[in-house]
């Protein structure tokens, strides 16, 4: 009688990476600038992927935490740092003190461009000396086509 053997093979697994990477997040004290830190806390307005009319006109509301160690004070601003021409390159000067531990709103006036399309652009605050510090602070919506001739 002739007797068979049977070797199974060695079967191993190796893990596939799926999914979303995993991305750094910038310490929150190394966005500072002196005693100034700025966290964004939620966005108020204009939440991402909001759709406009072309040349509609709209203002963008961020929450934020002062996390530094001094006052901000009337002549902090925010500042345009990149992304798409939609506006809101004129500084809009604070207008009143906000102490660490508080939180305000700080608003930009947009404008929506003509062409249809997705824009994002970007600002941070920024001390009276244009220092600018803390979280960034974005704005993203499309742009529908026009229905009209």
């Amino acid at each position: 009688a002739t007797q068979l053997i049977f070797v199974a093979p060695l079967i191993t697994f190796t893990p596939i990476p799926t999914g979303t990477q995993n991305t750094l997040t910038p310490n929150a004290n190394s966005l500072a600038f002196g005693c100034n830190n700025l966290l964004l806390l939620r966005d108020e307005t204009v939440p991402a992927g909001t759709v406009f009319n072309p040349e509609e006109s709209f203002t963008k509301t961020w929450k934020v935490a002062n996390t530094g160690t001094c006052d901000w004070v009337y002549l902090y601003h925010l500042v345009f740092i990149s992304g798409d021409d939609v506006g809101g390159r004129d500084p809009q000067r604070l207008g009143k003190v906000i102490e660490p531990g508080k939180w305000t709103q700080l608003s930009v006036n947009l404008r929506a461009p003509r062409a249809p399309g997705s824009y994002t652009a970007y600002w941070r605050f920024a001390d009276q000396s244009g220092n600018a510090f803390g979280s960034t602070l974005g704005v993203s919506f499309e742009v529908r086509a026009s229905s009209y001739p």
